[in-house]
């Protein structure tokens, strides 16, 4: 019970006597391995970690005799995100230090922690099967399923490559277009002819941007149905596909 009185006098010695305290940001990969040196406070003055209810001292520990704060914890931004524990846009972690001595100022370190490309584009499926009519225009448009990179900037962003898969030296008649949305689409450039063949398979390549660059890929199987047109001078005429 006295330990908790001091502490309660010394958070009111911080914020009557003296209201102005120090902030130091510290720009922080995440993924870092336990017990990295995060920041060394000067050594003229006593430090120990205080919790004030609004920050995330447990990532941390504090080693008094050398002023070293250590990672305590692994810090992963999109788990932190998830459990919103920092802000997605940009993830913070506040960590609270108070001087031993009087008069007892708090130091507030925030950590900004820096994204490195540690996930990959994901598809939610290994493979898709398209139907396609044989009569469709040049230019069609097929919605396809985006994959997800749960990386920032950089990291995060998706391009695409369409690789034949049952024929080479032959990229067949579809083009694999990102949309200024963020939206894919498997685009018709050439005449489909369904008796020259009647399916296409195809590897749907997702890479980011970070370096090094991380993939993955997702099967496209593309059945291509025919039209048949049924003419009758007495009714109006009929398409089947």
């Amino acid at each position: 019970m006295f330990y908790i009185f001091f502490l309660l006098f010394i958070f009111s010695t911080v914020f009557c006597e003296n209201q102005e305290q120090q902030i130091i940001h510290i720009r922080v990969d995440e993924e870092l391995p336990i017990s990295t040196i995060l920041f060394t406070t000067t050594n003229t003055v006593t430090y120990r970690l205080f919790d004030t209810g609004r920050n995330q001292n447990s990532f941390v520990r504090y080693d008094s005799s050398n002023g070293h704060l250590l990672l305590a914890r692994s810090i992963d931004r999109e788990d932190l995100c998830s459990q919103r524990i920092c802000s997605c846009v940009q993830c913070q972690l506040t960590i609270e230090l108070i001087e031993w001595q009087s008069p007892y100022r708090l130091l507030q370190l925030i950590l900004n922690i820096d994204d490195i490309n540690d996930h990959m584009p994901i598809f939610s499926s290994k493979n898709y099967h398209l139907n396609l009519m044989e009569n469709v225009p040049i230019g069609y448009e097929l919605s396809l399923e985006a994959a997800t990179d749960a990386d920032l900037g950089e990291n995060g962003r998706i391009n695409y490559q369409l690789k034949r898969l049952d024929e080479n030296n032959n990229d067949g008649p579809f083009e694999v277009v990102t949309k200024i949305n963020g939206g894919l689409i498997l685009k018709v450039i050439k005449e489909i002819d369904r008796e020259e063949r009647d399916h296409y398979e195809y590897e749907l390549i997702a890479f980011d941007n970070g370096q090094p660059k991380k993939q993955s890929s997702t099967k496209l199987y593309i059945k291509i149905d025919v039209c048949i047109l049924i003419e009758n001078i007495n009714v109006e005429n009929f398409v089947f596909c």
